[in-house]
């Protein structure tokens, strides 16, 4: 008896060192940052008050995990398990909740006897900015229009980290998982990048861009002054985040499907990049974490996720191809690039007019593939001279073709011809 009294005199004292260490670890960071307070909640629906806040999170016990709820000014909330940050030791960090308006109180519903949970609240200075409007969204493959960081962050600690390049062959679609009833995109923004900073201990925000359900697209990570927006090396893809770009849907879409604002700025964005750097949509190419990942992919397809939520996942077919289309309205045909580098080769008249063209070149012509813009192979000829007439099947479709021509030192020559049949 005597054994198991000590045992247990031993754990408690065990475990009042741990909260002491916590609550020195939570006052180090009150001290460090105005914005951001924590507290300890031990005891199960009592209502505790606290220091007016816009949004919270919690670091709770592992075996608490789908028992938590929090009342927040009479609405309950599950306390979810935020899939982006691993176990540490037996806690896990919880999901951010963000409101519109400031609260004052809460009360944790589950709490069992002898936890701590430990609450940070986050308190970002309310700032205004004339440009947050829905905006305009254009079919064009230029860059949208970006709320960017000195906007958006004003107020709030800059981060200060050394930067790191990152050429991007995937574009990786997030949901933020918060509520889609905020109205305050502004103040979501601002308590995700404290989030990310102050409780993660993150270097900057994870995400390259954010886009609002009104269209508007903030940037995310600050890449300083030497490196793209949309280069800059993030923390979003299941700690994999080479040749991978972030972009985050601001709300929860496992029912519900982005705003036509919201898919628009999305469109527009990942069009702009894919012709930026001659990204094919509908191309999968290797990834550490899935050989066959698509260059627009969701963060699912890297690790064990259900971000971005199944209705947006559901989507990323039609996003694909409807990226594909914008490229071929810009007249940009990643994955059938121009090599034109070449003066060895003449094609004429183009664009064509009837069912037949000229090719000439220097070099003798060994052969030629014709084909549409989506890789249909259309017509294919040994030619074995320097000049030939290519006589082309009636009745193809006006438009953009390509043709690859071989010539006798291998030298690969890819072409666009315009094809007008009146």
């Amino acid at each position: 008896m005597q054994h198991f009294l000590s045992i247990r005199v031993a754990l408690k004292l065990l475990r009042g060192i741990a909260i002491f260490c916590l609550l020195i670890f939570a006052a180090n960071i009150q001290a460090q940052n105005p914005f951001l307070t924590t507290k300890f909640i031990t005891t199960d629906n009592v209502k505790t008050s606290a220091a007016p806040f816009k949004a919270v999170s919690f670091r709770f016990p592992v075996h608490a995990k789908n028992q938590l709820t929090v009342d927040i000014s009479g609405k309950i909330f599950p306390i979810q398990m935020d899939e982006h940050i691993l176990q540490q030791s037996n806690f896990l960090m919880s999901t951010l909740l963000v409101f519109d308006t400031w609260q004052d109180e809460i009360r944790i519903i589950g709490i069992q006897p002898g936890d701590s949970i430990q609450t940070y609240l986050f308190s970002p200075p309310t700032i205004n900015l004339s440009t947050m409007s829905t905006k305009t969204i254009t079919d064009s493959c230029d860059l949208p229009a970006l709320i960017m960081q000195e906007a958006w962050r004003k107020g709030l600690p800059e981060p200060d980290y050394e930067r790191i390049h990152n050429k991007v062959s995937h574009q990786i679609i997030h949901h933020t998982a918060s509520s889609n009833t905020i109205t305050d995109y502004l103040n979501l923004v601002r308590s995700i990048y404290l989030f990310h900073t102050e409780v993660n201990g993150w270097s900057d925000m994870g995400y390259n861009y954010l886009i609002a359900p009104d269209g508007s697209i903030f940037a995310g990570r600050d890449p300083g002054d030497e490196i793209g927006q949309d280069e800059v090396l993030g923390a979003h893809f299941c700690a994999s985040n080479t040749s991978t770009m972030g972009i985050s849907m601001l709300g929860t879409f496992d029912t519900i499907i982005p705003s036509a604002q919201a898919m628009q700025s999305l469109e527009q964005l990942l069009t702009w990049k894919s012709a930026k750097d001659a990204i094919d949509p509908l191309a999968e190419l290797a990834h550490p974490l899935n050989e066959n990942l698509g260059t627009i992919a969701g963060h699912r397809d890297g690790c064990s996720t259900m971000c971005p939520g199944e209705s947006l996942y559901n989507l990323l077919s039609e996003i694909r191809l409807k990226t594909r289309n914008n490229l071929y309205d810009c007249e940009i045909y990643p994955g059938f690039l121009e090599s034109t580098h070449s003066n060895a080769l003449e094609i004429f008249p183009n664009p064509v007019v009837g069912n037949g063209f000229t090719l000439r070149s220097s070099l003798q012509i060994e052969n030629i593939i014709f084909y549409t813009i989506t890789g249909q192979l259309i017509k294919e000829s040994s030619i074995h001279r320097k000049q030939a007439l290519i006589t082309l099947p009636e009745k193809l479709p006006s438009g953009i073709y390509m043709i690859k021509v071989i010539l006798s030192n291998q030298e690969i020559v890819v072409r666009k011809i315009q094809l007008n049949n009146f």
